[in-house]
């Protein structure tokens, strides 16, 4: 695919694919006015007539396989037009630093860590989010990661306090960080 320097480029790939594939879709939904193979062979077929209707065949195919890559890179094209409208990703598909997602999971990250960081102190356990199971107690806090006993450092996404030393369920956690969010934006 060749490198799209404009938004304009990109409505004129658009639109030329979906000529294409207005073109082609009659053609590949044709029938085949021969009919399929007989279960026993060509049957009483001469040999010229059995190169033409395979050549019919390998024509439709070949349309076919047009089609679906036409529909494919038009479905691609019409992606990327919408992530570089939502201001996602540049021209040539790569993603922006400024995207807006990735402001918003950084802020949400952020909300995490501060909950984090005013929930837990050093000497207090935690529990790994990774699914295991596994307890550790904290013995600092850093600006983006907490130590861990064993001198581990983990990130603040990956952790969550316990509440009394237990741990909490997944609703009791999200109801108790929304709790303590509205207390500080009260």
């Amino acid at each position: 695919m060749a490198r799209l320097r404009t938004l304009q480029e990109l409505e004129r790939r658009i639109a030329r694919l979906e000529q294409q594939v207005a073109r082609l879709t009659p053609i590949a939904n044709k029938s085949d006015e021969l009919g399929a193979y007989f279960p026993t062979g060509v049957g009483k077929m001469t040999q010229r007539q059995a190169q033409k209707r395979q050549a019919t065949h390998d024509r439709q195919r070949q349309v076919f396989q047009q089609l679906q890559e036409a529909e494919r890179s038009l479905k691609l094209l019409r992606q990327r037009r919408e992530a570089v409208v939502r201001g996602e990703v540049h021209l040539n598909g790569q993603p922006r630093a400024d995207a807006p997602s990735r402001q918003k999971r950084a802020d949400a990250l952020q909300v995490y860590a501060d909950y984090v960081r005013a929930h837990v102190h050093p000497g207090d356990m935690v529990e790994f989010l990774e699914g295991n199971d596994k307890t550790a107690v904290v013995t600092r806090l850093n600006k983006k990661t907490v130590t861990l006993d064993g001198g581990e450092r983990w990130d603040y996404a990956t952790i969550r306090p316990l509440r009394n030393g237990q741990t909490m369920t997944d609703a009791e956690f999200c109801q108790d960080l929304r709790a303590w969010g509205q207390r500080g934006t009260a």
